[in-house]
């Protein structure tokens, strides 16, 4: 825990001089491996349209399962988030061979430019022939090979990613945090670092993940003690800190985050920032 106490007796001299940190970098100079095939989180990024780029409206996602295709096989089975609804069916990938549905759909109506991008994401997913990952695993295109559409993906990863917390597991259900009052934040740093705020202290550590199986979990988990958090904020902040020491797994969905225990309860439920 030296770097821990380093790291706070930094924060502490920056805060007795003025200056508001929200975090500290980890002093490793590693960074997380990434996982270069096609399973994990993808973020639609970009779609073309005969050329023109399209505004994507919302979040869209789309999930390869981590179940690796059986030798001989190339189906994998998919899931995300189209804009308006959840989908999910198979893709075939071999080679830049491409092949997509039927996709299951839920039923939830949105507002009408929503859904109209939505049916022409789905319906590109669908009849998409092409496909193509680049060589660092971080960018994947699925396409119509007679150029009239291609979708254009990044895959996820935490390094830089900021998120505030908006429900946790109170030991019952997931209870919703008062977002009128000072609420716990986590940053994730480009070393396997993380930092952020408890709700009342400045919270540092580290974490290792495993993007293929959906894996996380924290280590070196600590606060400073500038502040002495009474009733509901130290009630909060220690249960904050407790659910990411339980963290066994992630489930992302473009702007939202759940850490999951080891039992598939869900314990901490954050927004991007």
């Amino acid at each position: 825990m030296s770097k821990l106490r380093g790291c706070i007796f930094f924060v502490l001299v920056l805060l007795v001089g003025g200056m508001l940190l929200t975090g500290c970098a980890s002093s490793k100079d590693t960074v997380a491996k990434e996982d270069v095939g096609i399973v994990g989180d993808w973020k639609l990024s970009s779609v073309l349209r005969n050329g023109a780029e399209l505004v994507i409206p919302q979040d869209v996602t789309v999930t390869f399962s981590a179940t690796i295709p059986e030798v001989g096989s190339y189906t994998y089975d998919v899931t995300g988030v189209a804009g308006v609804n959840n989908y999910g069916g198979p893709v075939t990938i071999e080679g830049d061979m491409y092949s997509g549905g039927p996709f299951w759909l839920t039923q939830m109506a949105g507002p009408t430019p929503l859904e109209d991008f939505e049916r022409l994401y789905l319906e590109t997913l669908t009849d998409a022939d092409v496909f193509s990952i680049a060589a660092d695993g971080h960018g994947m295109e699925i396409a119509k090979s007679s150029g009239e559409t291609a979708l254009l993906f990044n895959k996820f990863k935490f390094d830089g990613s900021h998120w505030k917390l908006i429900a946790y597991f109170d030991g019952t259900g997931v209870r919703s945090v008062d977002q009128s009052k000072n609420v716990p934040e986590l940053s994730f740093g480009t070393k396997m670092d993380i930092s952020g705020f408890s709700g009342s202290n400045f919270i540092v550590g580290d974490y290792t993940v495993d993007y293929a199986l959906r894996a996380i979990s924290f280590q070196d988990i600590g606060t400073t003690r500038m502040a002495a958090p009474a009733g509901e904020a130290a009630v909060l902040e220690q249960v904050y800190t407790d659910l990411l020491h339980k963290t066994a797994n992630f489930v992302w969905s473009g702007s939202e985050l759940r850490l999951i225990g080891k039992d598939g309860t869900t314990l901490l439920v954050f927004a991007s920032k």
